[in-house]
């Protein structure tokens, strides 16, 4: 992959160009997100031209063609209520829209200062029309919409739809980039959900192909965390009193004496223990005593008053609200409840039991209404860095608010919450004390929970705050101010703090006290971000392996040096001028051929000479020899795992299993796994919905997998249990999906994985893989195989074929693959060969499962070859439907001679 700069202009992420500068990340067979910085009082048409007529760019390739669909264009369009005017420059957001459709997350933001002309900051998705040909969905929004609707809500809870209430239901038509990088026509779908009796609330999100509804990404974005008198606090703070302690509560007052929780900016409503009301509280004027419970004196009083505490911050710091409507505190949520949430239209307390007391504290409300905030202004994706931005802006809000009515900071989120006297939620000054959070971006991993890696800007802040000539206030000055003008939906910690310079050169700060304070949490303005080697940082052996750095700069990179050293020796040059495998000049994106010389760890060490400021950032790399898997036929053993350590994955679930010994996929050693509902295992953080099965390999999550049957299974009524036999170092551990059903409800059926110590062998078992319908029996809807870590190579058994039998197993071996191996002498190389061990020239695969018809021999191993082997055709047509056509050629199972001709005719 290459970067492509657009125009005249080819320096990457400039500030201050005379000219406009799109660079791109560029992939022939896939969109292009171009990062746009840009000056001129026609910048934003220029934007416009460069998309809908790249080919009048300079350095555009001729071979690669972006020529526009007919009738389909690129569009910018102003986001309703996003102009503000800061100091004089007026900031307004653009959303970028192809064929009348949104193109999630791409934005442009114009800033504006009188006498200074316009500029425009942001990003776009170019070359949309290589990867999208037809707009028009073959699914439904209502369709999207049910498809996200599992039985548990997508949230792992077991609980049938008939059980919850659905709120909030939103379905979008966009267009959006998968983890390859290849434009896609999705939904962006999402609701609110809880149980009807009270509890589990959750709010799933997930983008959808709009085409076959395959899950491209998901997350939860349920955000956690006039005259009136009366009690406040917990036993832990003390008690206090509104009316003298504090000011008193602003309610409205009634003609009868009530006074009612509302007012113009804030309604505070008692939901007793409920999960639904919309009524605002009201009692006997002045004095509110209701109601004392769980160590705390009034909930409602503080909620009512921490609320216009936070509306009045924000209107007196910023001049607007914090929402465009009025705040809604929702207090006493269900029966011993131990969180807080915000669910995109309210903010909701528990009570607590015996972690925490009720969950109002100022701090943890002004979390969860910014929250509301962030999604108002950058709607900052609530996963990946982005979430981590995200969860950390509203902590930052949090102290602001404490310092706001209070003049101080403790640092300690929802410290006054928490029943231990010592601990708080987390701690801004050191967030690695709560045992979990990261203060350092070098702790950053995908799939990290997003409130663990908002330490990253917890920290920053609290390092700006505290820096001389700053102070709380001007700290959250800038973050408000980027989070309005700068963020993007999907923004890096990277990109997100170019933002935050930004802001302060907006607003007359001193940019390099922000720059500095990022720099101790590991984000510089120059820096570099790996493309490849990226996760699991592999390389293979002997192999023409990509190098690919990505030089981070706030400013123009102009001049920069960046050259690599490999430990062992090999001798690696990068390039950004266009040749030796780097695609563009001068786009930020330095690129190189390694063939590595060795298999081992090596140290790879990056320097960046720019400005006279040395960088110098070292990674290590494990280089590995070529592997694959081989199948092959194993005797039929099953292992009862019931008994054993099991794990409660429902429908869409995934849990992480420690591995009793270590166990090596395609070259790399794992001590845990994670275990997945759908039928399969997978070494890397996987988290979201996986019910469409995929061919292998494939452009998406997940990968790493060992996929034994993934299908779309409902194993709630069965059990997925692990269980380890023998002595090391002979031992096996096999995870079982019993009695599991395929979705909603529908027949069950039995299959295992076994990993074995030594030899890193996998074994698939299959003791019923029948579900009592021919569409979905024996593997005819699910993906059988192994899959690299990087999803670009695999070994696929089957996919969607009705292949595999009732009490049978196949064996998966993995072994060195060079360039010229050829293990049964057949002329066709091992990495192509579909029967490994059996001389088979012509590659003949009669039933097309991708095993060769010489290593077709005895399918359900019960010694018979397949020309006698009446058992196998009993347990092959066994179908419950009598008009069954399993090969689907017309002719019915019972008188389908072509099926049995197919399968005889495979001969040792």
């Amino acid at each position: 992959m290459s970067k492509k700069c657009l125009n005249s202009a080819v320096l990457p992420r400039t500030f201050g160009l005379s000219a406009l500068m799109l660079c791109m990340s560029m992939n022939v067979n896939a969109a292009d997100v171009v990062q746009i910085q840009a000056q001129g009082n026609d910048a934003l048409t220029q934007v416009l031209s460069g998309l809908n007529n790249p080919g009048t760019a300079s350095n555009i390739q001729s071979s690669v063609s972006h020529a526009a669909m007919v009738g389909a264009t690129y569009a910018l369009t102003p986001i309703k209520g996003s102009m503000r005017t800061v100091k004089g420059t007026e900031h307004t957001r653009y959303q970028l829209t192809y064929n009348n459709i949104d193109v999630l997350g791409q934005q442009a933001i114009t800033h504006s200062a009188k006498g200074k002309g316009l500029n425009v900051t942001g990003q776009m998705m170019a070359g949309i029309e290589r990867d999208i040909k037809n707009f028009k969905p073959k699914f439904s929004h209502a369709q999207a919409l049910d498809k996200l609707k599992s039985p548990n809500g997508g949230i792992g809870v077991l609980a049938a739809k008939s059980t919850r209430t659905f709120l909030n239901e939103q379905s979008q038509l966009v267009i959006v980039q998968n983890s390859n990088k290849k434009a896609h026509l999705a939904y962006l779908v999402s609701y609110f959900t809880e149980d009807k009796a009270g509890g589990n609330p959750s709010r799933p999100f997930a983008i959808l192909d709009a085409n076959n509804l395959k899950v491209l990404k998901s997350w939860d974005g349920l955000t956690t965390d006039q005259i009136g008198t009366g009690p406040g606090g917990n036993e832990k703070t003390g008690i206090y009193s509104y009316g003298t302690d504090f000011d008193a509560l602003k309610v409205t007052t009634s003609d009868d004496g009530f006074c009612s929780m509302e007012n113009a900016n804030v309604k505070t409503i008692d939901l007793n223990h409920g999960v639904n009301g919309s009524e605002a509280f009201s009692y006997l004027c002045p004095e509110n005593t209701h109601k004392e419970i769980n160590g705390a004196y009034s909930p409602l009083n503080d909620a009512h008053s921490f609320g216009n505490v936070i509306f009045d911050m924000y209107s007196d710091w910023y001049g607007a609200a914090p929402l465009s409507f009025q705040l809604e505190m929702r207090v006493h949520y269900d029966t011993d409840y131990e969180n807080a949430f915000w669910n995109g239209s309210s903010m909701t307390f528990g009570d607590g039991l015996t972690t925490f007391y009720p969950l109002v504290s100022l701090d943890v409300a002004a979390h969860e209404v910014s929250h509301g905030f962030t999604e108002q202004n950058s709607n900052l994706i609530y996963a990946d860095q982005s979430g981590g931005m995200n969860e950390a802006f509203s902590d930052m809000a949090g102290e602001a608010a404490k310092f706001y009515a209070r003049g101080s900071n403790d640092w300690k989120l929802g410290f006054d919450i928490m029943k231990d006297p010592e601990r708080a939620l987390r701690y801004m000054d050191n967030p690695p004390n709560d045992g979990i959070s990261i203060d350092h971006v070098d702790g950053y991993y995908d799939g990290i929970d997003v409130h663990h890696s908002s330490g990253v800007y917890n920290k920053a802040f609290y390092n700006l705050a505290t820096t001389d000539g700053w102070g709380t206030r001007k700290a959250f000055d800038v973050m408000v101010h980027a989070n309005q003008n700068y963020w993007l939906p999907d923004s890096s910690f990277h990109s997100g703090m170019c933002g935050v310079m930004s802001s302060a050169q907006d607003l007359g700060y001193n940019v390099n006290d922000v720059e500095a304070a990022f720099e101790l949490v590991g984000l510089k303005g120059t820096s570099i971000n790996y493309i490849s080697p990226s996760d699991g940082k592999v390389m293979i052996n002997n192999r023409n392996n990509v190098l690919a750095v990505e030089l981070l700069n706030c400013t123009s990179a102009a001049g920069a040096s960046v050259v690599i050293s490999i430990s062992n020796g090999d001798v690696v040059t990068l390039h950004d001028d266009g040749v030796e495998g780097d695609s563009t000049a001068n786009d930020g994106i330095y690129s190189a051929h390694w063939v590595p010389s060795v298999a081992g760890s090596v140290v790879m060490t990056t320097t960046i000479n720019f400005n006279d400021i040395t960088t110098v950032r070292e990674d290590t790399v494990n280089v590995i020899d070529l592997v694959d898997y081989q199948v092959s036929n194993e005797v039929y053993q099953w292992t009862d795992t019931s008994g054993g350590t099991c794990v409660f994955v429902g429908d869409e679930g995934t849990e992480q299993l420690p591995l009793p010994f270590e166990f090596s996929f395609y070259g790399v050693d794992y001590n845990s796994v994670n275990i997945v509902a759908n039928g399969f295992l997978t070494f890397s953080n996987f988290d979201g919905y996986s019910w469409t099965n995929s061919p292998i390999p494939m452009d998406s999550e997940p990968n790493n997998m060992i996929a034994a049957l993934w299908t779309d299974i409902e194993s709630s009524n069965g059990t997925v249990c692990a269980v380890t036999e023998g002595v090391a170092p002979n031992r096996k551990l096999t995870i079982g999906w019993q009695n599991v059903a395929y979705y909603p409800n529908f027949g069950d059926v039995s299959f295992s994985v076994t990993l074995e110590e030594g030899s890193n062998d996998i074994v698939y078992n299959y003791k019923d893989v029948e579900f009592g319908d021919a569409s979905i029996d024996f593997g005819a809807d699910a993906t059988v195989g192994v899959e690299h870590l990087t999803g670009e190579f695999g070994t696929q058994h089957s996919y969607n074929q009705a292949v595999i039998l009732n009490e049978t197993s196949i064996r998966l071996s993995q072994h060195s693959v060079g360039e010229d191996t050829d293990t049964d002498g057949d002329g066709i190389t091992d990495n192509l060969d579909n029967c490994v061990d059996h001389a088979n020239p012509n590659q003949v695969d009669a039933d097309n499962d991708g095993m060769g018809n010489r290593c077709d021999i005895d399918f359900n191993n019960d010694g018979q070859v397949n020309t006698t082997d009446a058992r196998m055709m009993k347990t092959l047509f066994r179908s419950r439907d009598p008009v069954a056509d399993l090969n689907e050629d017309g002719a019915i199972s019972g008188a389908d001679l072509v099926i049995y001709r197919e399968l005889w005719m495979a001969k040792k």
